[in-house]
């Protein structure tokens, strides 16, 4: 089965964050900002073996470990089920539960998050309310924490924060405008039968290849492009791939055919149509030139 393969895919904000709070375990910065440090933050010096800390591993990428060992500049933890082992500067490492936190972080600040017992993601501080640290993640959802759950890093890393903040904030804001602009045209009249190449919709949010095996009064089962297992659909969330040229304007929010063996059909806006060539963008606002045969317009 390849279902989760799909999940994995999806664009959506949550498996996101996991990806970039832990795949990555290369130093955040190998410039001398690396190893300096700032009073005015969350940085500590006297790092110890046995401290509980949350390293960032890369670029606003973070991981919860524990301290093994301490040379000069230089540390070694564990972190994860299996006890991996990597090393990091101190100036990345950061201690949590300590009970001198300065509670320093103010509205607007760019902060490492502890949003359940073992995760911590990038977020801003929205407000403080006495002891109570309203923050948004990544993903945007809102938080409401003690001082002990808010780290204030190195500018660096507020930096790395902020960057990815507002790269997750601008791929909800294209999810929603194409999810707003409608679902893939149909034409007048057209229905579902068995044998029919369509596209459907998928977690609420992707729409991904698939034919039409059986129609069954209300419910239509596909077989997916990517062979995974069969699943019923309800008839507004199918409809056919385009089979000739589509007609779009600058501005349109469309569904792309997919290549390379993948069966999702990416969301994109249109940037310009020059007579079969359509110019798309994704939403990292990278353009690509595709035939206005490979295009699904999304309509109300």
């Amino acid at each position: 089965m390849r279902k989760t393969t799909r999940i994995g895919m999806l664009g959506c904000a949550a498996i996101c964050l996991v990806a970039f709070a832990g795949c990555c375990k290369k130093g955040s910065d190998s410039s001398a900002d690396a190893a300096a440090f700032n009073e005015n933050t969350d940085q500590k010096t006297d790092i110890k073996v046995g401290d509980e800390v949350i390293v960032e591993s890369g670029k606003a990428s973070f991981w919860k470990g524990k301290i093994t060992k301490v040379e000069g500049n230089r540390v070694t933890y564990e972190y994860g089920s299996s006890k991996s082992t990597d090393t990091a500067d101190k100036g990345d490492v950061y201690v949590v539960s300590s009970s001198d936190h300065k509670g320093i972080e103010k509205a607007d600040d760019y902060v490492i998050c502890r949003t359940s017992s073992t995760y911590w993601e990038s977020c801003q501080v929205k407000s403080v309310n006495g002891a109570v640290y309203v923050c948004e993640s990544a993903g945007g959802s809102s938080h409401n924490l003690s001082a002990a759950d808010v780290i204030l890093p190195k500018p660096a890393t507020q930096a790395n924060i902020k960057e990815r903040m507002e790269t997750e904030a601008r791929h909800r804001a294209f999810l929603a405008a194409c999810k707003a602009a409608g679902k893939p045209a149909r034409p007048a009249g057209w229905t579902a039968k068995p044998g029919a190449d369509i596209v459907a919709l998928f977690a609420g949010t992707s729409w991904y290849g698939a034919k039409v095996t059986k129609v069954t009064g209300n419910k239509i089962t596909v077989q997916w492009d990517d062979k995974s297992s069969p699943s019923d659909r309800d008839p507004g969330d199918v409809a056919p791939k385009p089979t000739g040229a589509q007609k779009v304007t600058a501005g349109q929010y469309v569904i792309v055919r997919p290549t390379g063996g993948s069966a999702r059909w990416e969301y994109a806006k249109v940037d310009k149509v020059d007579g079969t060539s359509v110019v798309v963008s994704d939403h990292d606002t990278k353009p690509r030139t595709v035939t206005n045969k490979d295009i699904s317009p999304l309509v109300p």
